[in-house]
């Protein structure tokens, strides 16, 4: 979802083909991080996604990731995917276990609807409906 100087999500949605914020293959993300491109911290529609069922639920496959001799698959209910990287990582104090702080050096995978869809006048859910999300992270080693 394209978003504002501020990084605030317009609603507007651009085709990613042919940009940085095509990640439909993979992509090695400190690629991406070149020419003015700090990181990623956008909402990705999941549109197209690859469906499976997880817990009797149907859900897209949202993200795949490599490194350090594992894959992880995100796997959502949700219609989109906030993707951030760490992008200001580095200036605050060591993690737990003396873990240096890097940037890029951590990722964040947030299921969501669209970020600030509502004031845009625009609802996913209506008042009293129940609520309910899956999002399922599979961790498998990768050599």
């Amino acid at each position: 979802t394209e978003v504002d100087k501020s990084l605030i999500p317009t609603g507007v949605r651009p085709s990613v083909e042919g940009t940085v914020f095509d990640l439909r293959e993979f992509t090695r993300l400190s690629d991406c991080c070149q020419d003015g491109f700090i990181g990623f911290d956008h909402n990705f529609n999941l549109t197209g996604s690859t469906e499976t069922e997880i817990l009797g639920s149907s859900v897209h496959l949202a993200a795949e990731v490599i490194g350090g001799g594992y894959k992880m698959s995100v796997y959502t209910n949700q219609p989109g995917l906030q993707f951030y990287m760490g992008n200001f990582l580095g200036s605050g104090p060591d993690f737990s276990g003396g873990i240096k702080q890097v940037r890029h050096g951590a990722m964040c995978f947030e299921a969501q609807t669209e970020p600030n869809a509502v004031n845009r006048g625009e609802t996913f859910y209506s008042r009293g409906e129940v609520y309910r999300q899956l999002t399922a992270y599979l961790l498998e080693d990768f050599k």
